[in-house]
């Protein structure tokens, strides 16, 4: 048998055993690889980062000749690690990035992770009914910095930001706290809702996009190593790209990814899938019109979800003046170059192999 033949059975073998992934890249050579680092603004052991988790097992990044590191950067340091050179990469909320650049960081947007409002509000049900109901509330924050994600949201439903809410920061035991009663709501996005529910919680939820249609969570770059380093921009945007659609393809596997990667994330299968749905939603929007827009080429930025974003910043004083959108972002590095139907066979083919999914088998 020849030696090309054995080593596609072997594969085979091994991605059905669940001891390796049956899509990696592997014409690369390891050692040829452009190693860049990732800073996280959520836990590294969640469902935030699954579309880069599904890039790195399905051997997109490698595919680019690319080895990714994680390193977990919380409130606003992923974006002084890009800034000041210690990360490549990160993908901050819209608040941290234009806070960052009114302070004077070097970065820029360059691909649209969540091209829509994401974030929004948990509670407990029966709590609040509409937005006038959080008058007199306080409001959990993982980090004092998500005041720059909730104050827009609050200004954008007719409230005072600074007025008629409390902020509170409890990091993760804002969880807890709520279901308590020690805090009448937290803030939260789509994905950590989801897992939330997976994880029993008996909350409710309330969409900030309904009030404040601005974009999310959108990657970012040192511009100056934007413009030495152009082409590894580009293909970390394409394998990004590639992942988004993977997960919008099998949603099930990418939990399936991010389980395999971090088996001691306390979820069902079935609420892992939940919470990667939701960020399907996060990657693509939630109804028709904003899937077709967002489709037509993945990681785009649409001018008008940041105009929103700056006004929405400036109106609840996150920041003091107008930046220039050139000076936000550019569409620049977004790489549209890739065949969606391979991606599509790679999501038909997934085998399913973590711990969680063969326990929720049995």
């Amino acid at each position: 048998m020849k030696k090309g033949v054995v080593t596609v059975l072997m594969m085979l073998v091994l991605a059905f055993a669940g001891e390796a992934p049956l899509y990696a890249a592997e014409s690369r050579n390891d050692a040829d690889l452009e190693h860049i680092v990732f800073a996280s603004c959520v836990a590294l052991e969640f469902f935030g980062n699954c579309n880069l988790y599904a890039a790195e097992y399905l051997g997109y990044f490698k595919e680019e000749g690319l080895d990714i590191k994680f390193e977990e950067a919380i409130g606003t340091v992923d974006a002084k690690m890009v800034s000041t050179g210690h990360a490549q990469f990160a993908y901050p909320s819209p608040g941290i990035i234009l806070t960052s650049l009114e302070a004077g960081l070097d970065i820029i947007a360059v691909h649209a992770n969540q091209p829509v409002n994401i974030f929004g509000f948990a509670y407990n049900r029966g709590k609040i009914k509409d937005w006038a109901d959080f008058k007199g509330k306080s409001i959990a924050l993982g980090d004092a910095s998500w005041k720059s994600i909730g104050a827009p949201i609050i200004k954008a439903a007719g409230l005072d930001p600074e007025k008629d809410v409390t902020w509170t920061t409890a990091g993760d035991a804002r969880y807890q706290a709520t279901a308590s009663g020690q805090t009448d709501t937290l803030l939260t996005w789509d994905v950590e809702y989801g897992y939330l529910l997976g994880l029993g919680f008996d909350f409710d939820y309330l969409d900030a996009d309904a009030v404040l249609p601005q974009l999310s969570n959108s990657v970012i770059v040192n511009t100056q190593y934007a413009k030495e380093h152009p082409d590894t921009v580009r293909r970390f945007s394409r394998a990004l790209a590639k992942a988004q659609y993977f997960t919008l393809r099998n949603p099930a596997a990418v939990a399936d990814i991010t389980l395999r990667k971090y088996p001691g994330i306390d979820v069902t299968f079935d609420g892992a899938v939940k919470a990667v749905e939701y960020q399907v939603e996060s990657y693509f929007g939630s109804n028709e019109a904003e899937r077709v827009e967002t489709l037509e080429k993945i990681g785009l930025f649409r001018r008008e979800r940041w105009e929103t974003t700056v006004q929405a910043a400036i109106d609840s004083g996150i920041i003091s003046k107008l930046i220039p959108l050139d000076k936000i972002y550019t569409n620049e590095f977004v790489n549209d170059d890739w065949s969606r139907a391979d991606v599509e066979r790679d999501a038909e083919k997934y085998v399913f192999s973590s711990e969680a999914y063969k326990k929720s088998q049995e």
